[in-house]
């Protein structure tokens, strides 16, 4: 990674995916398909959590490991006594969609 930083070379999108700097592929035709399945994937998560989970990668860099851990832990805890969590583990026991995805 550090030699594509230094030298400026260019490459395709098959080793851009092999090296981890995308995670997914689509050709033109299955753009929009594949832009709405990940859309529903993110619309059927909890608002809150994807905020505290920005939050938490935002906090990766910042941290040292064990600190990134343990706050992690305690969020993670929060969120699952929060109303948002219980609504989201209500839903899932009673096979419902969630508040939020009406």
């Amino acid at each position: 990674m550090k030699r594509l930083f230094i030298t400026g070379e260019q490459f395709d999108t098959e080793y851009a995916n092999k090296i981890g700097l995308i995670d997914h592929i689509a050709s033109d035709e299955k753009l929009d398909v594949e832009i709405n399945k990940y859309i529903e994937i993110i619309n059927s998560s909890g608002p809150k959590a994807i905020i505290e989970v920005k939050n938490l990668l935002d906090k990766f860099q910042k941290m040292d490991i064990l600190e990134y851990m343990d706050h992690t832990v305690k969020k993670i805890s929060e969120l699952r006594i929060s109303e948002e969590g219980q609504e989201g583990i209500n839903a899932f026991l009673e096979k419902r969609k969630t508040k939020w995805r009406h």
